[in-house]
């Protein structure tokens, strides 16, 4: 079961860290991005 938890905990860190890079982002800037869209 430990191992589940941890892997619960990696998502949740996961979800914070990619809303915290786009919480200032706007759409236009958001698809602008070479960080975000590399290949573009």
């Amino acid at each position: 079961m430990r191992r589940d938890e941890l892997c619960l905990v990696d998502m949740f860190e996961a979800a914070v860290a990619a809303a915290t890079f786009v919480r200032d982002v706007d759409e236009a800037a958001f698809l602008a991005s070479e960080m975000i869209f590399p290949s573009r």
